[in-house]
Formats: C-alpha cells, sequence, structure tokens
C-alpha cells in the first residue's frame, strides 16, 4: 500500500517538517525536536509536548515493509525523555525498545539519540514516550507500515483512500490523588469543552468555536479508518452515525473481515483496521457525526463521569463530510442498536494450532494500592515497580543474572525458545489494558476465577487452536459481591514463543497506572544475551550510564528517590534570620542495616537537617529539588500568620516544586517548642525526607535541665506496602535500628549489615535531660520508655503542660511530640546503660493488621541505648518495668486554663472512612456524600485570593468554609475499627470532648457535656476507633470534639497524618476568611511558592515558574 493514499495535509507535513525519505529508500529517516508547545486540542490553550514545534498527531512515521525507520531525536524538553514504538519486534535490535531505565538510559535535555529499526510486519502501530505520563501530555503519534502490493489481501486491494483516526484523552492540568479521569476526548487532537466550565476551572483561555477533524468521503468508494486509541486511560466505544463497517486487522495482525458492525471497543494502546463502504446516495445527509465515547464508571473505571470536573466530556466527535464545500455541522443520530465484536471474538487471517502444555508458566497478580500499582509474581510478595540504577539490558549482558537486579525491579526470567504461559491476575474491580514490549502472544483464554483455581491451573479449557493475536489485551475485572468486594479475580492467559533475547517490559497501558509502578520485567534470554555482551547495543542508547544522572522515575508512593548534594547550612544564632541552604537529594543509606534508596537532604539523611532558632528569629530555607519528581516542605506546628503560602501544601497553598527547580520559604515561628518539617507531596516522607524543627525559648523562660536529645522516632519500608493495609518493616530511633539479615535475604535484600549500630545518649549521673519526643512516623504509634528510668511531660505537641506525676511510659502517635524530663540516675554502680525502647503499637484498636502478619523479619520496636560510661560500647542488658505508669493523650493539665464559650458560632462534623475497594480514604462534609479528596487544578489559597468562593471550588477538593473571627467546633467522626491521628494544619485546637456515640447523637450533638474549662491543647489527635459488636462491625463512632479560634485567614488542610492514608485522600481543607483572602489578592502572596501555577486567574501572576521564567511544558 503506497504513500498515495494518505491525506495531502500529512504528506505536505512529513516532507517538509519530517525529512521524510524516498518512498523507495532503503532507510527512511526522520529528524525530530522533541519541543514544548502551547496549543488548544479542545480549545483550551494548555502547555503540552510535541515534535518540531507542532502537535505530534502531525508526526507520522509511515514507510513501506521491508524498510529501515531512522529517528534522530533531539531532546528540547526540560525533562528528560525516551521513545517508544509500538508494536515494533525489536529482534536485533533490542536497545532501540525505548524504554528509559530498562532498555537504555534516558536522552537527557540538550541531548540527542538516534533510533534505528526495520519493522517485522505490516500494520498500524504508533509511537509515544515511555518516560514518565509525557504521552498522556501530547508525546505520541502514528508509526503506519504499509505492505507492498503484492501481499495485499483481497479486502485491501478494493480500499480507495485512508485515514489515520487517533483517539485521545486530554488533561487540562496533571491528576494527583486517587484515581484519574481525563477532562476532554480529541480525535486527531481536536475536540470541543464548554469555556463556561473553563472558566470555572479558572481556565481562561478557551476557544468556544474550535473546529472539529473532518474526514471526506466521496460515494461508493471504500475507505481504510486506521483506529489507534492513544489515550493515557480512555477505553473508547468508535462509530460513525449511519455507517457500518468490517475490521480486517487487529493490533497489525490481520484477521478474517468480519461481518458488517457499527461500533467497536478499543482500549489503551489497541488498534484497528476497519473499512468503510461510503454511501451510495447523500440527498438525505450529507456529513455525519464520527464518534468515540469514553467509556467510565465500572468495570471501566473506578470514576463515573458524574465525578469529573465541570465541563467532564466523554464523547469526543469528528466529521465524514461528503460534501466538501460545506461548513455546516451533522444532524445525525447515533445507532440505537449496537452490532460490534468482542475484543478476543475475531479469525485471525493464520491459524495457529499451539502446544497442550507450555515449557514456562508464569503468574503475574497486580492490584493499586496506597503505594501505588503492585505485581506478584508467582504468588510472592507485592512490589510496584522501581527503575534499578543501570538498565538491565546493560547489566545482563554485561553478566549479572535477573536475581542480582533489585527485587523492585519486577524481574522474571524466560528460557529463550520455549513455548511460555503468562496468566495475568487482577484483584480490582476494574479492567486493565495490558502490554508486553515487542512481543503479540495469543490470547486463549479470559474470565474470572478462585485465586485457588487460578494458581493450581485449575481453569476451563484454553483456546489452542485459531487463538487471537494481540499485543494490548484487556485483563477483566474480578467478579463483585453485593458490596462491590472482589470474590473472584479476573485473569487473562497468553501464550508465547520467547524467540527474541531481550528485557521486555509488561505493565498496563493506562499511563497513570503504569508511572505509579503497575509494571514488571521478562528477562528473555538471559545466557544469550550474555553471549551478546553489552557491545552488541547501540552506544548511542546506552553507552552513558556512567555520565548521565539516573532518575528513577518512581511510583508516587515511593516519590523520587534519586540523586545530588550540597551542606546544610545553619545560620548564626543571634541572627535576625537563620538561613538554610538545602538540596532535596536522593541517597543510599542503611536505617536497619538494609542497604536502601532513599531521599535525603545535600546527600545526608534528613535527621541530620534540623532546623535549630531562638524564638523571635526568621527561618529561611532555600529549597532545590534535585530528586526526580516534584516535592513541597510543611512546617508542623508552624502558625504560619502572614504566610499562608508558606505552609507547604503543593496543590493547596502552593504550586509544587519542580525537579531541578528551587524555592525559597520563609516564616517565623509564633512560640518555642518542640515541632518537625516534613514533605507533603506523595509519600515522600515516609522514604526519608522528614526532620526536626526546634524553636528554643529565651533563657529566662527556659527550664533548668542540663542537656537535651532530640529522640526522632520512624518506621522503615523496605518496599511499597503491598495491597491492603500496611505495615512496616522496622523502627528506628534517630534513623538507626536493626533487622534480621536472614530475613533480609528472605526478601532479596541482600545488601545488609548485621552489626548495625544504633543510637547512643550519655547521661551524666545526677544531671536533667530533656528529652524532644517526636513520632516521625509514617504509620506507626508508639509506646517510649528507657529502663530503669521514669520521667515528667512539660510540654505536648509545644503547649505547655503542668509537670506530670513521675511515669514510665508515653504513647506518642504520628505526628505527635513531647518533652519530657528526665532525672539521671545518682548510682550507676554496675549498670552502665540502658535501654531506650520504641515499641509500635499494631492490631486493632491501633493498625488493621496485627504484628502476626507482618513479613518475615518484622519489628516492632526499635531499641537505642542511654550510656552513663561514654567509653563503653558494650550493649545493655536491662529490662522493660514490669508495670506501666502512663497518662492519657487528653489527660495533661494545660499550663494555660481557658475557659470557652458554651456555644460555639460554628459547628462541622466530619465523618471519615476508607473505601477498601478502590483503596481510597474519603470524608463527608456535614453528613453529606462521602469524598475522596483531590487536589484541584490550581491551589485554592490563590483561587480564593483571586476571587473564588469556597463553593466553586471542585466537590472533591473537600472544601468547608469557616468565617474569620468566629469560634468554631469541630466534630471528626471515626467510621474505622482502628485508630487515627488526625491534624490541622497552622492552628493548635483544644480537645474538648472524645468518645463513642452514634451518628445521629453526633449529628444531632447530642453528646456528653464537654471540657470547656482548661482543656488541653493539641496540634495532633487521636480519633479513637469506632466501637464494635461481636462480628468486628462498627456500631457506634469514635469521635473528638474540638474547638479553635478562625484567627488565621487561609487554606488550612485537615487530615489523617498515617502519611498512606492522607495519600490516598482522607482529608479535607478548611477556607477560613475567604472575604480576607479576596481583600489580600493573590499579590500578597510570595511568587516563589505560587507564581508558577500555569493557569493563574487571569493570568495575574504571569504564569512565571519558580525562576521567574516563562512556563516551557507541564511536568506529569
Amino acid at each position: 500500500m503506497g504513500l498515495s493514499r494518505i491525506s495531502a495535509v500529512l504528506v505536505t507535513f512529513l516532507t517538509t517538517q519530517f525529512s521524510l525519505g524516498n518512498g523507495s529508500a532503503d532507510t527512511v529517516t526522520y529528524d525530530w525536536r522533541l519541543t514544548p508547545i502551547m496549543t488548544a486540542f479542545d480549545g483550551v490553550l494548555l502547555e503540552t509536548l510535541g515534535v518540531n514545534d507542532k502537535p505530534c498527531d502531525e508526526a507520522v512515521i509511515e514507510v513501506e515493509l521491508g524498510q529501515e525507520v531512522e529517528v534522530r531525536v533531539t531532546n528540547e524538553l526540560y525533562d528528560a525523555s525516551c521513545l517508544h514504538w509500538h508494536g515494533m519486534k525489536q529482534l536485533g535490535t533490542q536497545e532501540m525498545d525505548g524504554v528509559s531505565g530498562f532498555t537504555q538510559c534516558f536522552i537527557e535535555p540538550n541531548t540527542t539519540a538516534v533510533y534505528r529499526f526495520k519493522p517485522d510486519k505490516a500494520g498500524t502501530f504508533w509511537w509515544h514516550s515511555h518516560h514518565k505520563t509525557q504521552y498522556a501530555f501530547g508525546l505520541r503519534g502514528p508509526l503506519i507500515v504499509h505492505a507492498p502490493e503484492s501481499d495485499l489481501r483481497d479486502c485491501q486491494k478494493e480500499i480507495d483512500e485512508e485515514y489515520i483516526i487517533q483517539l485521545g484523552d486530554i488533561y487540562h492540568t496533571a491528576p494527583t490523588f486517587g484515581p484519574a479521569l481525563w477532562d476532554t476526548i480529541v480525535i486527531n487532537n481536536r475536540g470541543r469543552f464548554n469555556c463556561t466550565a473553563a472558566a470555572l476551572n479558572n481556565l481562561t483561555e478557551c476557544s468556544s468555536n474550535q473546529p472539529l477533524s473532518n474526514f471526506y468521503f466521496k460515494e461508493g468508494r471504500k475507505y481504510l479508518l486506521r483506529l489507534i486509541n492513544m489515550a493515557a486511560m480512555a477505553p473508547f466505544e468508535f462509530s460513525v452515525d449511519d455507517h457500518e463497517f468490517q475490521i480486517i486487522a487487529a493490533d497489525g495482525e490481520p484477521v478474517q473481515p468480519t461481518e458488517l458492525i457499527n461500533a467497536i471497543f478499543i482500549n489503551a494502546g489497541q488498534r484497528y483496521d476497519i473499512v468503510v463502504q461510503a454511501k451510495n446516495d447523500t440527498q438525505g445527509a450529507d456529513s455525519f457525526w464520527m464518534r468515540a465515547k469514553g467509556l467510565s464508571g465500572l468495570p471501566w473505571m473506578a470514576r463515573s463521569a458524574d465525578t469529573g470536573l465541570p465541563g467532564f466530556n466523554d464523547e469526543g466527535l469528528a466529521i465524514v463530510r461528503y460534501n466538501a464545500a460545506s461548513t455546516s455541522e451533522p444532524t445525525t443520530q447515533k445507532c440505537e442498536e449496537i452490532v460490534t465484536v468482542n475484543e478476543f471474538d475475531f479469525t485471525p487471517d493464520t491459524v495457529a494450532v499451539l502446544p497442550t502444555v507450555p515449557a514456562d508458566r508464569s503468574i503475574i497478580q497486580f492490584n493499586i494500592s496506597a503505594a501505588g500499582g503492585v505485581i506478584s509474581l508467582d504468588g510472592g510478595e507485592y512490589y510496584s515497580l522501581a527503575i534499578p540504577d543501570e538498565p538491565p539490558l546493560l547489566t545482563i549482558s554485561n553478566g549479572s543474572t535477573t536475581a542480582d537486579l533489585p527485587i523492585t525491579a519486577n524481574a522474571r526470567a524466560i528460557e529463550y525458545g520455549k513455548h511460555v504461559e503468562v496468566v495475568l491476575v487482577n484483584s480490582m474491580n476494574e479492567q486493565h489494558p495490558f502490554h508486553l514490549h515487542s512481543h503479540a502472544p495469543w490470547v486463549v483464554s479470559s474470565g474470572q476465577a478462585a485465586a485457588e483455581d487460578i494458581y493450581s491451573n485449575n481453569l476451563p479449557p484454553l483456546k489452542l487452536q485459531g487463538a487471537m493475536v494481540r499485543d494490548v489485551y484487556t485483563v477483566p475485572p474480578c467478579d463483585t459481591d453485593d458490596n462491590n468486594y472482589c470474590i473472584n479475580l479476573g485473569y487473562l492467559i497468553l501464550r508465547f514463543t520467547a524467540d527474541n533475547p531481550g528485557v521486555w517490559m509488561m505493565h498496563c497501558h493506562i499511563d497513570w497506572h503504569m508511572d505509579i509502578g503497575l509494571s514488571m520485567i521478562f528477562v528473555e534470554g538471559e545466557k544469550e544475551l550474555q553471549q551478546k555482551g553489552p557491545n552488541a547495543f547501540s552506544s548511542s542508547l546506552l553507552s552513558q550510564y556512567g555520565q548521565v544522572m539516573h532518575r528513577s522515575g518512581l511510583p508516587a508512593t515511593l516519590a523520587a528517590l534519586l540523586s545530588v548534594q550540597v551542606s546544610v547550612q545553619l545560620g548564626h544564632t543571634n541572627a535576625a534570620v537563620v538561613a538554610y541552604d538545602w538540596h532535596l537529594t536522593p541517597i543510599q543509606t542503611a536505617f536497619d542495616g538494609v542497604m536502601l534508596q532513599t531521599l535525603g537532604i545535600n546527600d545526608k539523611s534528613s535527621h541530620e537537617a534540623h532546623i535549630k532558632i531562638e524564638l523571635g528569629q526568621e527561618v529561611e530555607v532555600h529549597v532545590t529539588n534535585e530528586l526526580s519528581e516534584p516535592t513541597c516542605l510543611h512546617w508542623h506546628g508552624m502558625k504560619q500568620l502572614g504566610t499562608q503560602e508558606m505552609d507547604g501544601m503543593s496543590g493547596f497553598t502552593q504550586c509544587a516544586i519542580e525537579p531541578n527547580r528551587s524555592a525559597t520559604y520563609r516564616y517565623t515561628p509564633d512560640k518555642a517548642g518542640t515541632f518537625w518539617w516534613h514533605s507533603h507531596h506523595g509519600t515522600q516522607y515516609a522514604y526519608g525526607l522528614r526532620g526536626p524543627l526546634t524553636v528554643h525559648a529565651p533563657e529566662s523562660e527556659t527550664q533548668s535541665w542540663d542537656e537535651e536529645y532530640t529522640i526522632q522516632m520512624a518506621d522503615i519500608y523496605h518496599t511499597p506496602p503491598p495491597p491492603g493495609s500496611v505495615l512496616w518493616d522496622s523502627i528506628v530511633v534517630n534513623n538507626l535500628g536493626r533487622y534480621d539479615c536472614t530475613a533480609a535475604a528472605i526478601h532479596n535484600l541482600t545488601d545488609c549489615e548485621s552489626h548495625q549500630p544504633l543510637s547512643s545518649f550519655d547521661f551524666q549521673p545526677g544531671k536533667k535531660y530533656l528529652l524532644r519526643l517526636i513520632n516521625m512516623a509514617a504509620m506507626a504509634t508508639f509506646e517510649f520508655s528507657i529502663d530503669g528510668h521514669e520521667f515528667q511531660v512539660i510540654a505536648a505537641d509545644a503547649e505547655p503542660v503542668v509537670p506530670t506525676d513521675l511515669i514510665n511510659s508515653i504513647i506518642v502517635n504520628v505526628g505527635q511530640r513531647y518533652d519530657v524530663v528526665v532525672q539521671a540516675k545518682e548510682d550507676t554502680e554496675g549498670v552502665g546503660s540502658f535501654w531506650m525502647r520504641v515499641k509500635g503499637l499494631t492490631g486493632y484498636p491501633w493498625t488493621a493488621r496485627a504484628a502476626d502478619t507482618g513479613t518475615v523479619g518484622f519489628s516492632d520496636e526499635g531499641l537505642a541505648i542511654i550510656r552513663y560510661d561514654s567509653g563503653s560500647r558494650s550493649e545493655p542488658t536491662s529490662e522493660k518495668a514490669k508495670e506501666t505508669k502512663t497518662i492519657g493523650e487528653f489527660d495533661f493539665t494545660s499550663a494555660t486554663l481557658e475557659v470557652l464559650p458554651a456555644t460555639p458560632d460554628d459547628r462541622s462534623t466530619m465523618r471519615f472512612n476508607i473505601n477498601t475497594t478502590i483503596g481510597t480514604g474519603i470524608v463527608s462534609l456535614e453528613d453529606g456524600e462521602f469524598q475522596t479528596m483531590i487536589v484541584p487544578d490550581q491551589p485554592p489559597l490563590l483561587s480564593i485570593a483571586s476571587g473564588l468562593t469556597t463553593a466553586d471550588l471542585p466537590i472533591s477538593a473537600n472544601a468547608r468554609a469557616i468565617e474569620y473571627g468566629k469560634h468554631i467546633e469541630v466534630v471528626l467522626m471515626n467510621d474505622v475499627i482502628e485508630q487515627h491521628p488526625f491534624h490541622l494544619h497552622s492552628h493548635v485546637a483544644w480537645v474538648v470532648g472524645s468518645g463513642h456515640a452514634s451518628a445521629e447523637e453526633v449529628y444531632n450533638n447530642k453528646l456528653p457535656p464537654l471540657n470547656l474549662n482548661g482543656p488541653i491543647l493539641r496540634d495532633v489527635y487521636t480519633v479513637p476507633a469506632c466501637d464494635i459488636d461481636e462480628k468486628g462491625l462498627c456500631v457506634n463512632v469514635g469521635y473528638v470534639v474540638l474547638r479553635f479560634k478562625a484567627d488565621n485567614p487561609g487554606v488550612w488542610m485537615v487530615h489523617c497524618h498515617v502519611d498512606w492514608h492522607m495519600a490516598i485522600g482522607m482529608g479535607v481543607i478548611f477556607v477560613e476568611g475567604e472575604a480576607e483572602l479576596r481583600e489580600k489578592g493573590p499579590d500578597a502572596f510570595s511568587s516563589s511558592l505560587l507564581s508558577v501555577c500555569k493557569h493563574a486567574p487571569s493570568n495575574e501572576l504571569g504564569g512565571s515558574k519558580l525562576d521567574g521564567s516563562t512556563p516551557s511544558e507541564p511536568k506529569p
């Protein structure tokens, strides 16, 4: 099939912009620059990604079978990139597959690489970026391989003309918390979005007269439509009003022409060649709607159309015209009765008979949890894919084995030449389109079954004769019960011949799912790759591994575990401003003896990045993000009065600090005490981005202790937590702990130090010590104690309390702090050291999982050492006190007694739960519908200050307005059988009530009397678990009643401080002082943190980046 059938527009573009070689040349060469562009696919002007300054739908690769493709790629983007050639079998060109970090090194900004490969078959294919979510933002286009005229089938010889139909979904901003949903559907990058809705979403540049794509038909002719689903998420139902068609190929594989149908389902990544017979008589209508209907809601995806933002559009339209001169739009209607054919029900043109028994059978079970996309190989533990330090194609060919790869590479070896069976198992109630690179497998079965039947291979007979060949295949959802819980798992069975040695990724083709780690790799032909050696592969793509900075591109839950450096600078203690220069960097460290990739400051563990100032001084932290994903820093316990944008909540009070960008935080603490800082982006703080913040009172106000230590307590996660409830691996004190190296080896954590040192604190007899206890855990509640010692609590969450009686233990929940004073022993003769213990509390009511459900080696106690002889290295032999003396969280006596009003000015109820079906936190405000918090398109602090109201924010922002100056009551209601520590930013609240009651009693304010005289102040408060019946079901909710003064206009988050729960959307925001924020206006806020927003209202902030430059591209 020659180039004569391509539309004139595409021919002109190809010859002038992309240097398409002569049709008879052996090599067809393209010279591409990856460039940021401004374009309006659906009428809304967006920053997106293109090729040679044009949208990528015009960047069509078109060759004849037998020709070689050469694409010279120069990366002029801000971020690294790579290109994948979907459907190409890279036989002998393994390094050209285009998966950064696996088959090649990244193409760094301002560098060039050359892809060169020869297609092995004719058909409809496509290309797209395989780096992060760049293809969701436009970096995708068609790849067409034409068959020679002599090879055309009869159904192809009848074709008069052809069109390429590119179906895509458009995202006006990058999706944040929770499941994604597109904004618009486009056909050949054209669609329409409602400009009134665009204005509501603060998208101010919108054209209401957006043209649509047109395809011109002539009466009686036959047209080939090359249909490609390039969406990042959306599955489509494709149709043309009042036209029927036949399918003649699926995913580049010829099939017997189907009966006439009028609609076809096409999932992400799939392609169909369809033949349409134009009408012979169009007197009744000369134009017809072409429709691409995006399918939403279960079983297609977690979110349904009614959860979209204002203006959400689930149908893309184009026009089939019989009169080229006409500009009127169709009035046709969609067919009422659908006639179609199912995805695997085609008859292949070549019928294969497969072996009854495969040589190898692999089971790949997948899910999505708070940790991201996770995969279990052959019944093993779940892991989210993380890019190794070097491309496995290089390391394997250089002599390593699959077993040498990190466990998070999700690697499975398969032997060259074998007939392989792969069973994809879906643990979710939504479908997933999967793709195996460089192979087109036979699909031999699909359905639902019990896990036991799948693993024991007790399934219905497979279709081993005449099975369909596909390179993208939909794995069906699980079967669900009446409560929408999975009972049987969805499965799909593939067969293929391992005839192509290489490292081939298998992944969900929903771009958002692949980006969060829903992927694995097959190492095919390990021995054959080792025989080739690394020199067999193109230096253009692989030889840079020692020179480039490797960016792991890890899922959102693992955040950005990657490189760079500089030193922590503490300003002079008597300066008015204490300045720090911090580079957020990936580091390799072994907190508990197990070497891990984690996050740090200036190439050091973050526990050393200790902010220390005196009350009255101002803090300035210059933050440079050298991670591979955005970030922000929150200063826990700081009241940002007049510095609202410094609170450190990306998407709410600031824009995220993008990779390789800087921002400056500057604020003045309002009180002395023990605080801390941590990342508030994804789950970065769970992986080390956290540290202490101490504000010292003037000496005249301090108590008479002799020395002080900061005690940082945390939980460690060796790998992303698996689906369902989370549990840590070990506990550390000041980032040191111990893990059993025998257990580490079982988990393939081979770099483990069995003699890991512990943190030590030197005491001298008779002295008094202040211990600043901080629970920096992502999940664990701790019981803190020191063998043989008692202590007094003198402050809770930096609020002074009347010194308690002597106690020997204290429970510290996530985010909480206590200042405790310990009197050192006068006489330590015979005992020179004592254990400091940090016990992680598991099981109900603390966590959903008990200690005995932890993985092998699970440790629920962190240890440190109190030494009276600093020269001794021996470890303690002390034992924990048999009788515990402690004090309840709300039983302290405040050092300053307050009498609160009997009736608040405003009362708010917040009821929360976890939707276990889709793994999200949900909150109901004022007995309304439950919503998962999703970050809005731009920070509400900016949009409210620019004139919007709380009611204008999307419902999924979980926003509640409170009036400035009022006395507010908030009731937190727990519908879960485990406790939750909650935190309200920029406020300390009085805790005036806590207990259990029916929901009706809470909503009707029929609770026991509140403690309004001298209640304790806290900034983290444990909401008790619900009461349960004999079946373990909630009967009464747990509740906590808070009071606070609305004295700080701003946008303040209230959320569960379990990092995994906050990451899945268990939060709300209070918009405090709406009118006062509007009076301030957006110019009142630091441009360092807010002006980088791409869609500032009326462009008031100029849309500049953190460095003040004009934006060049979105950062998905």
